[in-house]
């Protein structure tokens, strides 16, 4: 029996071998916008920000096991899909105002574009009408299987298919329910993790402080942070059962579930949306009344 090696509080002998699998016939989707933001804060000179931008690519590819890779990046004057228009509980991203940038920050995004510093079978996008998030979540449901969603932002966890977890160094599989539980940062503050739908309505519940998002105001006359949401929607296995509880949550303070859903909630095709999203949903009549009724209400 191998004996416990224990870091970070994980006994990492219990982990399946991470090189055992290559996955070459896969494509790594992989979120470009943090890779470029270190890629500028990690050097003076231009041509090494970008060598260190290329070498992050790289890893990228080794680390997932493929031999492809789309880097998707969003344009500084990008309209992120007009989350700025929605009349949510907090401003989008209102959190952000006046924080400086690294001076080459968008160099190095437009530079990934260039063919100097092009690398082979890596297809870079930057996108103007839509965050790299949604973009991200569209490549997914196109490739399925065949896609891995690599990103250090929490938000790309909702994809059903799979997702490369960083703090684990771990794949994990297709699941259109998934799951949420509790992760702990380095400092002791909590968090909520997870995978696939599941991940997307414990958002609707404690919202996204880092793009200044509420989520639901109170859920039953208290306030619903990460251990409360992981209490009501972890025992869950059904995405209608956890659907109609966070919304029932919403209509009984009055709070416009589409507004808090259109800034959480990542497109799934060119044409989809939060609205279409919960279309598709088996709610309650009163659930399906009130988010009609949400639909009325101006919100954008």
């Amino acid at each position: 029996m191998c004996k416990p090696n224990i870091i970070k509080g994980m006994d990492t002998t219990a982990l399946p071998d991470q090189w055992a699998t290559p996955r070459p016939s896969c494509v790594a989707i992989l979120d470009g916008d943090g890779l470029c933001y270190r890629a500028a804060c990690s050097a003076s000179k231009f041509s090494t920000m970008m060598r260190h931008a290329q070498q992050e690519i790289l890893k990228v590819m080794y680390l997932t096991g493929v031999e492809q890779c789309s880097v998707h990046l969003t344009a500084a004057d990008s309209t992120k899909f007009r989350r700025f228009e929605v009349a949510a509980h907090k401003p989008y991203q209102g959190n952000r105002t006046g924080r400086a940038k690294p001076a080459l920050l968008e160099s190095v995004r437009t530079g990934l574009l260039k063919p100097e510093y092009s690398l082979p079978n890596v297809e870079v996008y930057l996108h103007r009408d839509q965050e790299a998030d949604d973009a991200m979540m569209i490549e997914s449901y196109s490739r399925q299987e065949m896609g891995i969603v690599y990103s250090e932002d929490k938000d790309l966890r909702m994809t059903p298919y799979p997702y490369w977890d960083t703090y684990t160094g771990t794949l994990i599989n297709t699941d259109h329910v998934g799951y949420i539980d509790l992760r702990f940062t380095p400092s002791g503050n909590v968090k909520i993790t997870g995978h696939g739908p599941m991940f997307f309505w414990g958002q609707m519940l404690t919202g996204d402080t880092a793009d200044n998002i509420k989520g639901v105001r109170k859920y039953q006359n208290a306030l619903c942070g990460a251990v409360k949401a992981v209490d009501i929607l972890g025992p869950i296995q059904d995405i209608n059962t956890a659907a109609n509880i966070v919304i029932d949550s919403y209509r009984a303070i009055g709070q416009n579930v589409l507004a808090e859903g259109w800034l959480l909630h990542l497109k799934r095709g060119p044409f989809d949306d939060v609205i279409k999203y919960f279309d598709e949903l088996d709610l309650t009549p009163q659930n399906r009344a009130f988010v009609e009724k949400c639909c009325l209400t101006l919100w954008r």
